[in-house]
Parts: C-alpha cells; structure tokens; sequence
C-alpha cells in the first residue's frame, strides 16, 4: 500500500510540473519583437504593456521573452507571437522543430498564411473542424507567429 502511495504522489507531482512551452523558447533566436496576450495588467521595465479591449497586449524584445514569460501568470495569458524580418525565418524548419503539421494555407494580398497544429502546445482552437494551435503570416517583409492564432495584426 505505501508504494502505491508513494506511486500516486509521483504520478500526480510529474503532472503537474509539466511546463508549458513558449514561443518564447524561439523567439529568443531572432531579433524582434514578443506580445503577450494577457488579462494580466503586467509592467516592468523590460516590456509596453497596452491594454486591449478586456486584457494587455505585453511587448518586449525576443531577447527577453523567454523571462517575461517565466515572471506572467500562466492561466492569464490567452496567446502570444512573434515578429521578426522574413530574411530570418524559414516556416519549414520553425514548423519542423515543433513537430508541426500544416493544416492549411491561404495567399493573400501577398501574405502567405499558415495553419498548423504542433503536439507541443496545449491550448489549440479548431478550424474546419481541425486542432490549430500555430499561425504564421509572411510577406516580403515581416513574419508573424502565433499561439493558437496571431491575435493582433500582421
């Protein structure tokens, strides 16, 4: 029985000390910029938060992304992106890293957009009756990525 116990309070402490992964954990590689979408009122001197409708949009540099996601309430943040110059990101290798699989794409006005679905993010919304968790929109100039959609314009 007190195996059994000890098993149980594993199981239950490996559950919950799964992280959830970030764009952030990407972002880092590129020079741009990281939003955060949040109904948390967060400010610090490394980030512009603005508020948006019922939540903030959170900014801040890709370089710091990563510990400003480390410092947000994870049960506030309803999404986050990324945008940096298109010259810098190739979609095939981001959505090969994540494991991701294109759902569908759409061209317009010269923006390439890209619906994925990528085991490693939890939250996902559905389109078409499909998992999407990952947008991407590319033009010549800027890509933007999003968790589950890019919430705020491309």
């Amino acid at each position: 029985m007190k195996k059994f116990i000890a098993f149980v309070f594993i199981a239950l402490a490996l559950l919950f000390s799964q992280t959830t992964l970030s764009l952030s954990s990407f972002s880092k590689t590129f020079f741009g910029t990281h939003t955060f979408f949040s109904t948390e009122n967060f400010k610090s001197e490394k980030t512009s938060t603005t508020k948006n409708g019922n939540g903030f949009l959170i900014e801040c540099s890709t370089k710091n992304a990563e510990e400003i996601f480390s410092k947000l309430n994870l049960s506030k943040i309803d999404g986050e992106s990324f945008c940096v110059k298109s010259h810098d990101f190739k979609i095939t290798n981001f959505l090969n890293k994540l494991n991701a699989k294109i759902i569908k794409t759409e061209n317009t006005q010269n923006i390439k957009i890209v619906y994925a679905f990528s085991p490693k993010f939890p939250n996902f919304v559905l389109i078409d009756g499909q998992k999407v968790n990952l947008q991407i929109a590319q033009n010549f100039e800027l890509t933007t990525i999003g968790t589950p959609l890019i919430l705020g314009g491309f």
